[in-house]
């Protein structure tokens, strides 16, 4: 898995030359926020999903932020942050709605054809609107990241015990962290 995400990645010097992230980098300038390892990949993916979920401009430049002040990869924080992409952005957000006004037990369900799209009317029902989706937001942004981490550590835990499962079976009689001098020296 290391190796998937590695080949993947750019390099950091390619990011630094991205103007909308570069002031951010060099403020939050680690070697660990470019590493590729459980802690750093499983962190970034739930900074990423979390930040995906707010209804917020410039979701990708605080999942940035904070992958580096929780030391992740901030790369992936960053891609991880696409899934409300514009095309899914409207069910995430209607969806986030509709947890918030269940986790919250409001009933702001706005029927879409009956609703005058006026400038009072709006302003009347910001708050019924509003609460709801940033509630249900952080809710469904929590759950998510805590699902994301989970997974990318079992995934990450999976795969390197299937590697050290195959490595075995090429490697019969050798236990696990010895050589061949050592194998041989206990046959005798």
């Amino acid at each position: 898995m290391k190796f998937f995400f590695k080949k993947i990645l750019p390099k950091p010097d390619k990011v630094f030359s991205s103007k909308a992230l570069k002031n951010i980098l060099k403020k939050i300038d680690r070697s660990q926020i470019w590493q590729v390892n459980r802690y750093t990949v499983s962190m970034a993916a739930a900074c990423g999903l979390f930040f995906g979920a707010l209804p917020m401009v410039g979701q990708i430049p605080c999942a940035v932020f904070a992958a580096g002040v929780l030391r992740a990869n901030v790369l992936l924080a960053a891609f991880f942050t696409l899934w409300s992409n514009p095309f899914t952005f409207p069910i995430v957000f209607y969806m986030n709605y509709r947890v918030g006004q269940w986790f919250f037990d409001k009933l702001f369900f706005l029927p879409l054809f009956n609703v005058d799209f006026s400038n009072q009317n709006l302003l009347e029902m910001k708050g019924a609107i509003l609460f709801p989706l940033f509630g249900g937001s952080v809710f469904v942004g929590i759950v998510v990241a805590a699902l994301g981490y989970s997974i990318i550590n079992l995934l990450w835990r999976f795969s390197v015990w299937r590697y050290v499962q195959k490595r075995r079976a090429k490697y019969p009689k050798l236990l696990p962290f010895q050589n061949k001098s050592q194998a041989e020296n206990q046959k005798k």
